[in-house]
């Protein structure tokens, strides 16, 4: 079942720290990359619209992972799973997300990934 439990396409998806995407699952308590992956997976996945992410609070995966490029590729891999003219709208990014979004994939507005 997905952690959703199938109700991406009837919501917009707000992912940060204290939300959870379904009632099962917490994203981002003690997040690993993993979980972070799938959640996204399934988000983008389910999604009929653009999907809403609130990063305002992802500094690291566990306390241990600084947010890097393979984080960043995640929320790229992401994006490439909606349907267009669907967005990933990335509310509150960290500078470092910014950052690499910019100089790894100068072209992510084109790829659907975009800041608010």
């Amino acid at each position: 079942m997905p952690v959703d439990r199938g109700r991406a396409a009837q919501r917009p998806a707000h992912v940060r720290p204290q939300m959870r995407p379904g009632p099962a699952e917490p994203v981002a308590d003690e997040c690993t990359r993993a979980r972070f992956e799938r959640v996204l997976t399934t988000l983008c996945t389910n999604a009929r619209g653009d999907v809403h992410l609130d990063l305002a609070e992802l500094t690291s995966f566990d306390d241990t992972d600084p947010v890097d490029t393979a984080a960043v590729a995640a929320l790229v891999r992401a994006a490439e799973l909606l349907t267009a003219p669907a967005r990933l709208v990335l509310h509150n990014p960290p500078a470092a997300v910014v950052r690499v979004l910019e100089l790894t994939w100068p072209d992510h507005q084109a790829r659907g990934i975009v800041f608010d």
